[in-house]
């Protein structure tokens, strides 16, 4: 069996120890960079699947049930929610 050895916190990386300070912390804003982008994407799905739904009630494919109207309501309230939450500036 081989042995483990200890190794000390320098030792683990070399590239950590070649970054700067300034790159070695995120900002929380580099983080959130792509955030707004996401969300308008997932406000897109949202209206296309809330369209689809409201399109199988309109052509009589499936009957509207408790489920079905619950979550086209749930697309439907989702899909402004997100557009505004893509559109809103991130707080500092």
């Amino acid at each position: 069996m081989e042995e483990k050895r200890e190794t000390k916190p320098e030792e683990t990386s070399d590239s950590a120890a070649r970054r700067p300070a300034s790159a070695a912390t995120p900002k929380p804003t580099d983080e959130l960079k792509g955030a707004p982008l996401y969300l308008r994407w997932l406000a897109i799905l949202c209206a296309i699947m809330a369209a689809f739904c409201l399109g199988v009630f309109i052509i009589g494919y499936k009957d509207p049930s408790i489920g079905r109207v619950a979550t086209f309501v749930a697309l439907a309230i989702a899909c402004p929610a997100l557009l505004y939450l893509s559109k809103k500036p991130p707080r500092h």
